[in-house]
Protein backbone atom coordinates (compact mmCIF):
# COMPACT_ATOMS: atom_id res chain seq x y z
CA UNK A 1 0.00 0.00 0.00
CA UNK A 2 1.37 3.63 -0.46
CA UNK A 3 0.87 6.95 1.75
CA UNK A 4 -1.25 9.31 -0.04
CA UNK A 5 -4.10 11.66 -0.01
CA UNK A 6 -7.54 10.95 -0.46
CA UNK A 7 -8.32 7.87 -2.57
CA UNK A 8 -5.74 8.78 -5.29
CA UNK A 9 -2.39 7.16 -4.25
CA UNK A 10 -3.33 4.02 -2.67
CA UNK A 11 -6.64 3.14 -3.82
CA UNK A 12 -7.11 4.98 -7.20
CA UNK A 13 -7.20 8.72 -8.41
CA UNK A 14 -10.56 9.12 -10.20
CA UNK A 15 -14.14 7.77 -10.47
CA UNK A 16 -14.03 4.81 -12.29
CA UNK A 17 -14.30 1.59 -9.77
CA UNK A 18 -13.48 -1.63 -11.79
CA UNK A 19 -14.68 -4.61 -10.22
CA UNK A 20 -13.72 -8.55 -10.47
CA UNK A 21 -15.26 -10.92 -10.54
CA UNK A 22 -13.18 -13.52 -8.05
CA UNK A 23 -13.06 -15.87 -4.75
CA UNK A 24 -10.84 -17.18 -2.74
CA UNK A 25 -9.10 -20.67 -1.55
CA UNK A 26 -8.09 -23.01 0.99
CA UNK A 27 -5.93 -22.96 4.00
CA UNK A 28 -2.46 -23.34 3.23
CA UNK A 29 1.44 -23.44 4.24
CA UNK A 30 1.61 -21.23 7.70
CA UNK A 31 5.58 -20.63 7.13
CA UNK A 32 6.61 -16.96 8.27
CA UNK A 33 7.12 -14.66 5.34
CA UNK A 34 10.33 -13.27 6.56
CA UNK A 35 11.47 -9.99 4.44
CA UNK A 36 13.25 -12.10 2.09
CA UNK A 37 12.07 -15.32 2.35
CA UNK A 38 8.95 -15.57 0.25
CA UNK A 39 8.70 -19.34 -0.09
CA UNK A 40 5.80 -20.93 -1.54
CA UNK A 41 3.09 -23.08 -0.26
CA UNK A 42 2.36 -26.06 -2.82
CA UNK A 43 -0.14 -25.11 -5.58
CA UNK A 44 -3.85 -27.07 -5.66
CA UNK A 45 -5.81 -28.28 -8.16
CA UNK A 46 -7.85 -25.60 -8.81
CA UNK A 47 -4.91 -23.60 -8.96
CA UNK A 48 -2.94 -25.29 -11.50
CA UNK A 49 -5.15 -25.69 -14.34
CA UNK A 50 -6.06 -21.87 -13.71
CA UNK A 51 -8.74 -19.69 -14.13
CA UNK A 52 -9.57 -16.10 -15.35
CA UNK A 53 -11.57 -13.65 -13.67
CA UNK A 54 -13.31 -10.54 -15.50
CA UNK A 55 -12.17 -6.95 -14.46
CA UNK A 56 -15.34 -5.21 -14.20
CA UNK A 57 -15.34 -1.16 -14.92
CA UNK A 58 -17.91 1.36 -12.70
CA UNK A 59 -18.21 4.66 -12.40
CA UNK A 60 -19.23 5.66 -8.60
CA UNK A 61 -19.72 9.18 -7.94
CA UNK A 62 -16.88 11.69 -8.20
CA UNK A 63 -16.06 13.19 -4.83
CA UNK A 64 -15.48 16.88 -4.89
CA UNK A 65 -12.01 17.85 -3.39
CA UNK A 66 -12.70 21.79 -1.66
CA UNK A 67 -10.14 23.27 0.37
CA UNK A 68 -10.71 26.65 2.11
CA UNK A 69 -6.69 27.49 1.25
CA UNK A 70 -7.72 27.36 -2.81
CA UNK A 71 -9.86 30.34 -4.44
CA UNK A 72 -10.64 27.28 -7.53
CA UNK A 73 -12.74 24.08 -5.47
CA UNK A 74 -12.60 21.85 -8.80
CA UNK A 75 -13.69 18.07 -8.51
CA UNK A 76 -12.02 14.85 -9.97
CA UNK A 77 -13.59 12.97 -12.30
CA UNK A 78 -11.37 9.74 -12.79
CA UNK A 79 -10.95 7.56 -9.16
CA UNK A 80 -9.90 4.14 -9.93
CA UNK A 81 -10.08 1.45 -7.66
CA UNK A 82 -9.94 -2.03 -9.23
CA UNK A 83 -12.25 -4.49 -6.83
CA UNK A 84 -12.61 -7.97 -7.02
CA UNK A 85 -16.11 -9.75 -7.04
CA UNK A 86 -16.73 -12.99 -4.37
CA UNK A 87 -18.58 -14.95 -3.18
CA UNK A 88 -17.93 -16.54 0.81
CA UNK A 89 -19.47 -18.69 3.00
CA UNK A 90 -22.37 -21.46 2.58
CA UNK A 91 -24.93 -18.71 1.65
CA UNK A 92 -22.56 -17.58 -0.82
CA UNK A 93 -22.71 -13.63 0.23
CA UNK A 94 -21.19 -11.65 -1.93
CA UNK A 95 -18.14 -9.13 -1.14
CA UNK A 96 -16.22 -6.66 -2.77
CA UNK A 97 -12.50 -6.67 -2.13
CA UNK A 98 -9.68 -4.34 -3.50
CA UNK A 99 -6.80 -6.26 -5.47
CA UNK A 100 -3.83 -5.00 -3.86
CA UNK A 101 -0.34 -6.14 -4.85
CA UNK A 102 0.95 -3.81 -2.32
CA UNK A 103 -0.47 -5.66 0.40
CA UNK A 104 -0.97 -9.41 1.70
CA UNK A 105 -4.02 -9.05 4.36
CA UNK A 106 -7.36 -10.33 2.81
CA UNK A 107 -9.70 -8.90 4.79
CA UNK A 108 -13.21 -8.07 4.40
CA UNK A 109 -16.06 -5.94 6.40
CA UNK A 110 -18.41 -8.43 8.37
CA UNK A 111 -21.34 -8.12 10.38
CA UNK A 112 -21.86 -6.31 13.90
CA UNK A 113 -19.61 -3.76 13.00
CA UNK A 114 -20.55 -0.49 14.34
CA UNK A 115 -17.70 1.40 13.52
CA UNK A 116 -17.37 0.72 9.54
CA UNK A 117 -18.77 2.36 6.67
CA UNK A 118 -20.82 0.58 4.97
CA UNK A 119 -22.07 1.31 1.25
CA UNK A 120 -24.41 -0.73 -0.66
CA UNK A 121 -22.91 -3.93 -0.23
CA UNK A 122 -23.65 -5.76 2.92
CA UNK A 123 -20.78 -6.67 5.36
CA UNK A 124 -20.38 -10.67 5.47
CA UNK A 125 -22.78 -12.21 7.83
CA UNK A 126 -20.69 -15.18 9.47
CA UNK A 127 -23.83 -16.21 11.51
CA UNK A 128 -25.29 -16.79 7.80
CA UNK A 129 -22.71 -19.65 7.63
CA UNK A 130 -22.53 -22.72 9.25
CA UNK A 131 -19.37 -23.16 7.16
CA UNK A 132 -17.16 -19.89 9.15
CA UNK A 133 -14.92 -20.37 11.78
CA UNK A 134 -12.65 -18.18 13.64
CA UNK A 135 -9.00 -18.67 13.81
CA UNK A 136 -8.28 -20.18 17.52
CA UNK A 137 -4.60 -19.69 18.91
CA UNK A 138 -3.38 -20.08 22.75
CA UNK A 139 -1.98 -23.42 24.09
CA UNK A 140 -4.52 -25.69 22.66
CA UNK A 141 -3.38 -28.13 20.08
CA UNK A 142 -5.95 -30.82 20.51
CA UNK A 143 -7.23 -29.94 17.23
CA UNK A 144 -5.05 -30.58 13.78
CA UNK A 145 -7.26 -27.62 12.36
CA UNK A 146 -7.10 -25.47 15.27
CA UNK A 147 -3.63 -25.83 15.05
CA UNK A 148 -3.08 -25.23 11.35
CA UNK A 149 -4.99 -22.38 11.37
CA UNK A 150 -3.35 -20.82 14.31
CA UNK A 151 -0.52 -20.61 12.33
CA UNK A 152 -1.95 -17.79 10.47
CA UNK A 153 -1.97 -15.87 13.90
CA UNK A 154 1.79 -14.91 13.58
CA UNK A 155 3.78 -12.20 15.78
CA UNK A 156 4.29 -9.76 12.93
CA UNK A 157 3.57 -10.46 9.19
CA UNK A 158 4.46 -7.41 7.09
CA UNK A 159 1.97 -4.72 6.78
CA UNK A 160 -0.41 -6.03 9.76
CA UNK A 161 -0.17 -6.56 13.36
CA UNK A 162 -1.85 -10.06 15.49
CA UNK A 163 -2.83 -10.50 19.25
CA UNK A 164 -3.93 -13.32 20.59
CA UNK A 165 -6.82 -12.27 23.24
CA UNK A 166 -8.79 -14.36 24.90
CA UNK A 167 -7.46 -17.47 22.26
CA UNK A 168 -8.75 -15.50 19.52
CA UNK A 169 -6.47 -14.57 16.74
CA UNK A 170 -7.12 -10.11 16.72
CA UNK A 171 -5.84 -8.42 14.01
CA UNK A 172 -5.02 -4.79 13.19
CA UNK A 173 -4.09 -3.75 9.49
CA UNK A 174 -2.02 -0.13 9.41
CA UNK A 175 -2.68 1.91 6.28
CA UNK A 176 -1.66 5.56 5.45
CA UNK A 177 -3.76 6.43 2.81
CA UNK A 178 -4.27 10.44 3.92
CA UNK A 179 -1.47 10.62 6.21
CA UNK A 180 -3.35 10.59 9.18
CA UNK A 181 -3.05 6.38 9.80
CA UNK A 182 -5.72 4.46 9.08
CA UNK A 183 -6.77 1.01 10.91
CA UNK A 184 -8.78 -1.90 10.34
CA UNK A 185 -9.06 -4.74 13.21
CA UNK A 186 -11.42 -7.37 13.63
CA UNK A 187 -10.56 -11.16 14.17
CA UNK A 188 -8.96 -14.08 12.09
CA UNK A 189 -11.19 -16.24 10.53
CA UNK A 190 -11.98 -18.86 8.11
CA UNK A 191 -14.85 -19.67 5.60
CA UNK A 192 -15.37 -21.09 1.85
CA UNK A 193 -14.71 -18.34 -0.91
CA UNK A 194 -15.96 -19.13 -4.80
CA UNK A 195 -14.46 -17.97 -7.82
CA UNK A 196 -17.15 -17.71 -10.45
CA UNK A 197 -17.02 -18.25 -14.28
CA UNK A 198 -18.50 -15.22 -15.54
CA UNK A 199 -19.11 -16.41 -18.64
CA UNK A 200 -20.62 -20.13 -17.84
CA UNK A 201 -22.29 -18.72 -14.60
CA UNK A 202 -20.87 -22.13 -12.26
CA UNK A 203 -17.93 -21.92 -10.31
CA UNK A 204 -14.48 -22.27 -11.45
CA UNK A 205 -13.33 -23.29 -8.33
CA UNK A 206 -13.74 -22.75 -4.61
CA UNK A 207 -11.38 -22.96 -1.11
CA UNK A 208 -11.10 -22.83 2.40
CA UNK A 209 -9.43 -19.67 2.97
CA UNK A 210 -8.48 -17.40 6.34
CA UNK A 211 -9.40 -13.94 6.28
CA UNK A 212 -9.51 -11.20 8.33
CA UNK A 213 -13.03 -10.47 9.67
CA UNK A 214 -13.35 -6.43 9.96
CA UNK A 215 -15.19 -5.18 13.02
CA UNK A 216 -14.17 -1.75 13.32
CA UNK A 217 -12.65 0.17 10.44
CA UNK A 218 -11.12 3.70 9.50
CA UNK A 219 -10.16 4.08 5.77
CA UNK A 220 -11.09 6.33 3.32
CA UNK A 221 -11.07 2.96 0.82
CA UNK A 222 -14.38 2.00 2.36
CA UNK A 223 -16.21 5.37 0.90
CA UNK A 224 -16.60 3.64 -2.06
CA UNK A 225 -20.02 2.21 -2.33
CA UNK A 226 -19.28 -1.40 -3.50
CA UNK A 227 -15.94 -1.64 -1.37
CA UNK A 228 -15.82 -4.24 1.67
CA UNK A 229 -12.49 -4.56 2.08
CA UNK A 230 -9.12 -5.77 0.26
CA UNK A 231 -7.56 -8.67 -1.42
CA UNK A 232 -3.48 -8.94 -0.41
CA UNK A 233 -1.95 -10.38 -3.41
CA UNK A 234 1.48 -9.61 -2.17
CA UNK A 235 3.69 -12.53 -0.41
CA UNK A 236 3.41 -11.78 3.19
CA UNK A 237 1.78 -14.80 5.91
CA UNK A 238 -2.00 -15.29 4.48
CA UNK A 239 -1.83 -13.48 1.32
CA UNK A 240 -4.54 -15.07 -1.11
CA UNK A 241 -1.47 -16.18 -3.50
CA UNK A 242 0.67 -17.95 -0.06
CA UNK A 243 -2.57 -19.92 1.30
CA UNK A 244 -3.77 -20.86 -2.91
CA UNK A 245 0.32 -21.60 -3.80
CA UNK A 246 -0.57 -20.19 -6.98
CA UNK A 247 2.53 -19.18 -8.66
CA UNK A 248 1.60 -16.81 -11.74
CA UNK A 249 -0.94 -14.73 -12.29
CA UNK A 250 -1.64 -11.49 -14.83
CA UNK A 251 -3.86 -8.71 -15.52
CA UNK A 252 -4.49 -6.21 -18.25
CA UNK A 253 -6.24 -3.19 -17.64
CA UNK A 254 -7.55 -0.29 -20.07
CA UNK A 255 -6.97 3.45 -19.80
CA UNK A 256 -9.39 5.43 -18.06
CA UNK A 257 -12.61 5.44 -19.65
CA UNK A 258 -15.38 7.98 -18.19
CA UNK A 259 -19.09 8.08 -19.16
CA UNK A 260 -18.07 4.00 -19.67
CA UNK A 261 -19.59 1.83 -16.58
CA UNK A 262 -19.40 -1.65 -16.23
CA UNK A 263 -17.27 -2.75 -18.97
CA UNK A 264 -15.99 -6.65 -18.77
CA UNK A 265 -13.15 -6.38 -21.59
CA UNK A 266 -9.86 -7.34 -19.38
CA UNK A 267 -9.19 -9.96 -17.09
CA UNK A 268 -7.07 -11.38 -14.10
CA UNK A 269 -5.46 -14.66 -14.98
CA UNK A 270 -4.42 -16.74 -12.12
CA UNK A 271 -2.11 -20.47 -12.78
CA UNK A 272 -1.98 -21.85 -16.01
CA UNK A 273 -4.45 -19.46 -17.31
CA UNK A 274 -1.90 -16.31 -16.37
CA UNK A 275 -0.37 -14.84 -20.19
CA UNK A 276 3.18 -14.24 -19.24
CA UNK A 277 4.41 -12.19 -22.78
CA UNK A 278 6.36 -9.20 -23.42
CA UNK A 279 9.73 -8.03 -21.90
CA UNK A 280 10.80 -10.31 -18.80
CA UNK A 281 12.83 -8.80 -15.95
CA UNK A 282 14.03 -9.50 -12.37
CA UNK A 283 11.33 -9.34 -9.99
CA UNK A 284 12.54 -7.80 -6.30
CA UNK A 285 10.65 -9.54 -3.86
CA UNK A 286 11.27 -7.99 -0.56
CA UNK A 287 8.53 -7.69 2.55
CA UNK A 288 5.92 -9.46 1.11
CA UNK A 289 5.74 -6.72 -1.83
CA UNK A 290 7.27 -6.58 -5.49
CA UNK A 291 9.80 -4.09 -6.72
CA UNK A 292 11.24 -3.59 -10.30
CA UNK A 293 15.17 -1.64 -10.06
CA UNK A 294 14.55 1.61 -11.70
CA UNK A 295 17.91 2.70 -13.82
CA UNK A 296 16.23 5.94 -15.37
CA UNK A 297 13.57 8.36 -16.40
CA UNK A 298 13.25 10.61 -19.08
CA UNK A 299 11.19 13.20 -20.54
CA UNK A 300 9.88 14.22 -24.18
CA UNK A 301 7.64 16.42 -25.70
CA UNK A 302 7.14 15.94 -28.99
CA UNK A 303 8.91 13.32 -31.41
CA UNK A 304 11.78 16.17 -32.29
CA UNK A 305 12.95 16.70 -28.78
CA UNK A 306 15.98 14.60 -28.10
CA UNK A 307 15.22 12.91 -24.72
CA UNK A 308 15.40 14.68 -21.19
CA UNK A 309 17.29 12.70 -18.74
CA UNK A 310 16.00 13.25 -15.22
CA UNK A 311 17.85 11.06 -13.65
CA UNK A 312 20.56 8.02 -14.74
CA UNK A 313 21.91 5.68 -12.32
CA UNK A 314 25.24 4.40 -12.41
CA UNK A 315 25.66 1.44 -10.76
CA UNK A 316 23.38 -1.33 -9.45
CA UNK A 317 23.81 -0.36 -5.80
CA UNK A 318 22.25 3.29 -6.92
CA UNK A 319 19.05 1.98 -8.44
CA UNK A 320 15.70 2.71 -7.01
CA UNK A 321 13.66 0.12 -6.60
CA UNK A 322 10.11 0.81 -7.62
CA UNK A 323 7.55 -1.10 -6.04
CA UNK A 324 4.69 -2.57 -8.22
CA UNK A 325 1.46 -1.52 -6.44
CA UNK A 326 -2.19 -2.34 -8.11
CA UNK A 327 -3.76 -0.84 -5.07
CA UNK A 328 -2.10 2.99 -5.58
CA UNK A 329 -3.12 4.90 -8.88
CA UNK A 330 -0.37 7.78 -9.18
CA UNK A 331 3.26 7.38 -9.73
CA UNK A 332 5.03 8.15 -6.61
CA UNK A 333 8.60 9.60 -6.67
CA UNK A 334 10.92 11.23 -4.12
CA UNK A 335 11.22 14.49 -3.60
CA UNK A 336 14.49 15.35 -5.92
CA UNK A 337 13.00 13.41 -8.73
CA UNK A 338 9.50 14.67 -8.54
CA UNK A 339 10.65 18.02 -8.35
CA UNK A 340 12.98 17.76 -11.12
CA UNK A 341 10.51 16.05 -13.37
CA UNK A 342 7.55 18.43 -12.81
CA UNK A 343 9.90 21.56 -13.19
CA UNK A 344 10.67 20.01 -16.76
CA UNK A 345 7.07 19.57 -17.24
CA UNK A 346 5.85 23.18 -15.86
CA UNK A 347 8.56 24.72 -18.55
CA UNK A 348 6.52 22.74 -21.55
CA UNK A 349 2.65 23.74 -20.19
CA UNK A 350 2.95 27.07 -19.43
CA UNK A 351 0.36 27.72 -16.61
CA UNK A 352 -0.31 29.15 -13.46
CA UNK A 353 -0.96 26.15 -10.75
CA UNK A 354 -3.60 26.83 -9.61
CA UNK A 355 -3.47 24.30 -6.52
CA UNK A 356 0.03 26.26 -5.33
CA UNK A 357 0.46 25.74 -1.63
CA UNK A 358 -1.58 22.64 -1.33
CA UNK A 359 -0.30 20.04 1.53
CA UNK A 360 -1.92 16.84 -0.16
CA UNK A 361 -2.44 15.34 -3.86
CA UNK A 362 -3.31 17.00 -6.15
CA UNK A 363 -0.47 19.95 -5.87
CA UNK A 364 -0.05 20.59 -9.37
CA UNK A 365 -3.12 21.62 -11.67
CA UNK A 366 -2.89 23.75 -14.59
CA UNK A 367 -5.51 25.35 -16.76
CA UNK A 368 -4.96 23.05 -19.84
CA UNK A 369 -6.96 20.50 -21.61
CA UNK A 370 -6.02 16.98 -22.09
CA UNK A 371 -4.95 17.82 -25.55
CA UNK A 372 -3.05 20.49 -24.95
CA UNK A 373 -0.68 18.16 -22.63
CA UNK A 374 -0.65 14.90 -25.28
CA UNK A 375 2.77 14.99 -26.42
CA UNK A 376 4.19 15.14 -23.17
CA UNK A 377 6.00 11.31 -22.70
CA UNK A 378 8.08 10.27 -19.74
CA UNK A 379 9.92 6.83 -19.99
CA UNK A 380 10.77 4.76 -16.82
CA UNK A 381 13.69 2.23 -17.90
CA UNK A 382 14.09 -0.77 -15.05
CA UNK A 383 17.27 -2.96 -14.73
CA UNK A 384 17.08 -5.97 -17.49
CA UNK A 385 16.64 -3.64 -20.66
CA UNK A 386 12.44 -2.92 -19.76
CA UNK A 387 11.28 0.85 -20.89
CA UNK A 388 7.61 1.94 -19.91
CA UNK A 389 6.20 5.01 -21.66
CA UNK A 390 4.00 6.62 -19.75
CA UNK A 391 1.42 9.04 -21.79
CA UNK A 392 -1.14 11.56 -21.18
CA UNK A 393 -3.73 9.00 -19.82
CA UNK A 394 -0.79 7.84 -17.07
CA UNK A 395 0.24 11.49 -16.52
CA UNK A 396 -2.78 13.35 -16.26
CA UNK A 397 -6.09 13.43 -14.52
CA UNK A 398 -9.12 15.70 -16.31
CA UNK A 399 -10.63 17.85 -13.85
CA UNK A 400 -13.39 20.63 -13.92
CA UNK A 401 -12.55 24.12 -12.00
CA UNK A 402 -14.68 26.92 -11.40
CA UNK A 403 -13.07 28.69 -14.29
CA UNK A 404 -13.24 25.65 -16.46
CA UNK A 405 -11.58 22.54 -17.64
CA UNK A 406 -7.87 22.07 -16.15
CA UNK A 407 -5.41 19.01 -15.56
CA UNK A 408 -4.26 17.41 -12.77
CA UNK A 409 -0.30 15.74 -12.37
CA UNK A 410 -1.22 12.27 -12.04
CA UNK A 411 2.34 12.13 -9.79
CA UNK A 412 2.88 12.22 -6.51
CA UNK A 413 5.84 13.03 -4.16
CA UNK A 414 6.87 10.95 -1.25
CA UNK A 415 9.77 12.03 1.24
CA UNK A 416 11.59 9.10 1.68
CA UNK A 417 14.76 9.19 -1.08
CA UNK A 418 14.07 5.39 -1.51
CA UNK A 419 10.81 4.86 -2.26
CA UNK A 420 8.87 4.63 -5.48
CA UNK A 421 5.64 3.43 -6.31
CA UNK A 422 4.80 2.13 -10.00
CA UNK A 423 0.78 2.40 -9.54
CA UNK A 424 -1.77 1.45 -11.80
CA UNK A 425 -2.18 4.53 -14.21
CA UNK A 426 1.27 3.62 -15.83
CA UNK A 427 0.68 0.13 -16.14
CA UNK A 428 -2.48 0.61 -18.05
CA UNK A 429 -2.54 -1.07 -21.45
CA UNK A 430 0.30 -3.17 -20.16
CA UNK A 431 -0.18 -7.06 -20.07
CA UNK A 432 1.42 -7.64 -16.78
CA UNK A 433 2.42 -11.00 -15.95
CA UNK A 434 4.42 -12.70 -12.64
CA UNK A 435 6.38 -15.46 -12.50
CA UNK A 436 7.12 -16.10 -8.89
CA UNK A 437 8.96 -19.19 -9.20
CA UNK A 438 11.50 -17.48 -12.05
CA UNK A 439 11.26 -14.27 -9.99
CA UNK A 440 10.26 -12.45 -13.17
CA UNK A 441 8.18 -10.08 -14.39
CA UNK A 442 7.11 -9.97 -17.85
CA UNK A 443 5.35 -6.65 -19.61
CA UNK A 444 3.90 -6.44 -22.72
CA UNK A 445 2.18 -2.82 -24.34
CA UNK A 446 -0.94 -4.10 -25.54
CA UNK A 447 -4.49 -2.68 -26.39
CA UNK A 448 -6.17 -4.47 -22.95
CA UNK A 449 -9.71 -3.76 -23.94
Amino acid sequence: MAAQHDMVSKFGAAAIVVMLMLVVPNSGSGEDAGHDKDQLAPMSSEAEFGFSLPIVHGRPPAPGMDDEKFVTPFRIYEDVVYLAEMEIGERQQKQYLLIDTGSSLVWTQCDECPHCHIGDVPPYGRSQSRTFQEVSCGDDDDNDKEEAIASYCPAKPPGYITLCVNGRCMFKALYNLTGQGETVQGYMSMDTFHFIDDRRFDYQAKFRMVFGCAHQENIVLTAVKECTGILGLGMGDASFLRQTGITKFSYCVPPRMPGYSYRRHSWLRFGSHAQISGKKVPLVMRWGKYYLPLTAITYTYNELMSPVPIIAYKSQEDYLHMMVDTGTSLLSLPTSLHDDLIKEMEAIIKSENIMEGATRWPKHCYKRTMDEVKDITVTLSFDGGLDIELFTSALFIKTETTKGPAVCLAVNRVDDSSKAILGMFAQTNINVGYDLLSREIAMDPIRCA
